[in-house]
């Protein structure tokens, strides 16, 4: 007779389960097909869940009841890093990156292989999982098995976890990095509730993808497993707070909605990048408090129009958001710079292109997340 474990970890690990199933489905079936971003989002939670469920059916002992249902997850860790990279990816750059189905060879691979262990008679899993975990039950026959692990990967599966997230680990906080950067976001004040979020929820994956490499390299035991679901669980538990906290927190307009129709390909879009980052640079226009959407079409040879896909497509931003960025980057020199400590600031407002104090100190603070005073006063 087995005698299930029931308490109040095992209720927590499965909340957190039928939140995750929740959560996945919705932003799956979420009406905006567009926002890719919901796909991404969730069908990453869809695995974890399937990695939640992995470990809570193993701790409860069902597992036992449906031996089937031992090590199901491990194909699909191996994609969860690779998923929340795209998901970091396309916040960024509004889409996949080239080739990425090859980030999931891997994990089709060792699922391909995993399917032969699925298929493993019931009681070699219910004698593995007795064994591994010590328990006081009595074993039962043992049948040979042939094909289990075709490609000898199974023994291999905590390495290869470690390695893939140890990669994509790198791979999504460099992307964070450039998307603090190109919005001008400082690391620890963020005003903007999306990236705060993509913050935080790379903060705690980073958190956890470094104790899966320690557990599955160093100290792999039933109860490092056990901490690693609780993380899990509890990133689970932090989506689904995000959600209800602000609940528009994926509905970003994506340029490709709004310029579907557009003309514009690749190649041009390119090089109107180019030529505008390059006009920015080199005449710096937006010191003057009149520059205009017209004059920066004007100046790069286009209409104001594609200009404004183009701020939109590639730089996420919309004109006014643009020119501020550069004008608090010029802003930051003179506050900085010795030669300017007894100028008034709202001079030095004026002297980079902004018409007015307020405005000055309202785009100072939405894009440092802090006023040019309290900036000046950090140094």
């Amino acid at each position: 007779m087995i005698d299930y474990k029931i308490d109040f970890y095992s209720g927590f690990m499965f909340l957190g389960l039928a939140q995750g199933l929740f959560l996945g489905f919705f932003f799956i079936l979420k009406q905006k097909e567009e926002n890719i971003l919901y796909k991404l989002l969730g069908i990453t939670i869809l695995l974890i869940s399937i990695q939640i469920l992995d470990f809570f059916s193993a701790y409860s002992l069902i597992t036992l009841k449906f031996p089937h249902l031992l090590d199901i997850s491990t194909p699909f860790t191996l994609a969860t890093g690779p998923l929340i990279f795209f998901i970091f990816r396309f916040y960024n750059k509004k889409r996949l990156p080239k080739y990425w189905i090859l980030h999931l060879v891997p994990a089709i691979i060792f699922l391909v292989n995993h399917l032969f262990y699925f298929f493993e008679h019931p009681d070699n899993k219910y004698n593995a999982l007795v064994l591994s975990r010590n328990l006081n039950l009595p074993l039962r026959e043992t049948y040979s098995s042939d094909l289990v692990d075709p490609l000898h990967l199974m023994h291999l599966g905590g390495e290869l976890i470690a390695v893939s997230l140890g990669i994509y680990n790198i791979l999504f906080m460099i992307e964070l990095f450039k998307i603090m950067k190109k919005n001008s976001a400082n690391f620890w004040k963020i005003n903007t509730n999306i990236i705060k979020w993509l913050r935080d929820y790379a903060l705690l994956t980073c958190g956890l993808i470094i104790y899966v490499i320690i557990a599955q390299i160093f100290i792999r035991t039933p109860k490092t497993e056990y901490i690693i679901a609780s993380y899990l669980t509890i990133l689970t538990y932090f989506t689904s707070f995000q959600l209800l906290l602000h609940s528009n927190l994926l509905n970003i307009p994506l340029a490709k909605s709004k310029y579907q129709n557009s003309a514009l390909n690749i190649e041009i879009k390119e090089s109107i990048k180019k030529r505008i980052v390059k006009y920015m640079e080199n005449e710096s226009p937006y010191t003057n408090n009149l520059f205009s959407l017209t004059l920066l079409a004007k100046n790069v040879s286009s209409s104001p129009n594609n200009v404004s896909q183009i701020l939109n497509e590639n730089f996420h931003q919309s004109f006014y958001d643009f020119v501020n960025t550069y004008r608090i980057k010029e802003a930051e020199k003179y506050l900085v710079d010795s030669n300017y400590l007894n100028t008034n600031i709202e001079e030095i407002g004026f002297k980079v292109g902004f018409n007015s104090k307020t405005t000055f100190y309202k785009a100072f603070k939405k894009h440092r997340g802090m006023t040019p005073l309290q900036f000046k006063k950090q140094l």
